[in-house]
């Protein structure tokens, strides 16, 4: 794996005054979720230090250490009832029904109409 100069929380704020290149970068973010759902895995964590970037054509998402498979029987690191993830980035259900939630490839996509804090 190539070293990776920045995240994307370094570039947020340029980001803010540059709207033309976010679909480009947003791309690949997506297309990199994408490949983990397709492939079982949920990454639980994604976040702007989870971008890694050199260019706005060179991006990974990285930090899979939350990530789960959605069809493993293995032991895992996580706890039941515990509310895992970055502060500020996760999904409402993770932190208030993280004693009931079904980990889910929907469980990465934040849905304004259903949860309000």
């Amino acid at each position: 794996m190539p070293l990776y100069t920045h995240s994307l929380r370094r570039i947020v704020k340029e980001l803010a005054r540059d709207h033309g290149r976010i679909p480009r970068i947003f791309r690949f973010i997506l297309d990199a979720i994408q490949h983990a759902h397709q492939s079982g895995v949920v990454h639980r964590d994604i976040n702007p230090n989870n971008v890694l970037m050199n260019s706005d054509d060179d991006v990974v998402v990285s930090d899979f250490g939350l990530g789960r498979r959605l069809d493993t029987t293995s032991t895992r690191l996580t706890t039941t009832n515990a509310a895992m993830g970055t502060s500020g980035y996760m999904a409402p259900e993770q932190c208030h029904n993280a004693n009931t939630l079904t980990i889910a490839a929907t469980s990465n996509l934040f849905n304004s109409q259903a949860h309000r804090i």
